[in-house]
């Protein structure tokens, strides 16, 4: 059976010493490696990026030996780097809920206000959301008081996914 681009995850891990392609196919029962690739990394220092053009070329080579090894044209992938230049921060947003079901609508709002940090300008926001957590709240005055809200939860923390 032929494979289907949307089963194929890419990872792509730029390292100080090694940068490594792995290609892997969704199957029922979790996940199958069909390719991997490797080459020397020469354009990084302690995880920061020194000579690009050397980087670009061994990220090009990892991903080609992947890609033949898989059988696979990669066109996206999932980058893993690391360094003391990246930072974490686990941010909150809330947002009511109506009728007791979480719509799709109600996590993108919470992602959205989750995301809305004030950072310097020479720092970005990439989400990872986490998962999300319903509160009941009640007031004082009676039903029209009674709401939930919706939280994102940081991994590990025991929030359910919403």
């Amino acid at each position: 059976m032929a494979r289907r681009s949307s089963d194929i995850i890419v990872g792509l891990d730029i390292g100080t010493t090694k940068i490594a392609a792995i290609v892997a196919e969704m199957v029922e029962s979790g996940l199958d490696v069909i390719g991997i690739g490797t080459h020397v990394s020469r354009g990084l220092k302690k995880g920061v990026i020194v000579n690009i053009d050397s980087t670009v070329a061994a990220i090009k080579q990892a991903v080609l030996e992947a890609e033949g090894m898989s059988g696979c044209e990669i066109s996206q992938v999932y980058v893993g780097i690391a360094g003391g230049h990246i930072k974490g921060v686990n941010s909150t947003g809330t947002v009511a809920i109506k009728d007791k079901e979480v719509r799709p609508s109600d996590v993108a709002k919470v992602l959205e206000l989750a995301r809305a940090i004030n950072l310097p300008a020479d720092r970005h926001v990439r989400g990872a959301p986490g998962s999300a957590r319903a509160h009941r709240h009640r007031g004082g005055g009676g039903p029209a008081e009674h709401h939930q809200v919706l939280q994102p939860v940081r991994p590990g923390s025991g929030g359910h996914r919403a």
